[in-house]
């Protein structure tokens, strides 16, 4: 059988892991938490042969779903993607580059795809790391997506590893955004900072 987990990552820092042990059992837990339904609940309960977790449902930040053989390749240049990578590779993959290339995306027309990465902290000190493939928004879609950035439900992404997960944009306590918007993007309560 696949390797499979889901592991559930708590406001507190610490994380429980659960290894279903059929395709079944996988694919019926990776469809309730992909239905985004589960933040909606008070409480969650996860079960095994051994034991019955009760979880406060808001004390839940994130949930990996691990799945080794959902492997995908990067996605083609006019195709959206959300993946998460390590500090390294946001170094290695913007911190480092020239700086005229690190603000390329913002030359870029509304529907072009450009790529933009995300360093988000959470209330349980996690650092996430995420790279963005996307078609650039006209000045007030992007404005009302920033604006309305922490109201989503939940925020999907694809693991490198294989699988996905799901990030509860409520227990992200701070989200820097590489390269920043153009001001144009901007909401007009923004502290501009020079």
């Amino acid at each position: 059988m696949k390797a499979s987990s889901i592991k559930i990552f708590l406001t507190n820092g610490r994380q429980h892991t659960f290894n279903p042990q059929s395709a079944h059992e996988l694919q019926k837990i990776e469809q309730e938490i992909k239905s985004k339904r589960l933040f909606q609940k008070s409480v969650s309960l996860f079960a095994t042969d051994q034991y019955l977790v009760h979880i406060q449902t808001k004390a839940i930040e994130m949930i990996h779903c691990l799945d080794s053989e959902s492997i995908q390749n990067t996605p083609l240049q006019n195709e959206e993607d959300i993946v998460e990578i390590t500090k390294e590779d946001l170094i290695k993959q913007y911190m480092e580059l020239p700086e005229e290339e690190k603000y390329s995306s913002r030359q870029k027309t509304p529907g072009e795809f450009m790529t933009t990465f995300l360093e988000i902290h959470t209330q349980g000190n996690r650092e996430i790391f995420l790279r963005l493939h996307t078609q650039k928004r006209k000045s007030q879609e992007g404005r009302e997506f920033i604006t309305h950035l922490f109201e989503q439900s939940a925020m999907e992404f694809r693991l490198q590893s294989g699988g996905f997960g799901i990030l509860k944009p409520s227990a992200i306590t701070a989200q820097f955004t590489y390269p920043g918007p153009s001001a144009d993007v901007l909401p007009v309560d923004t502290f501009l900072i020079k």
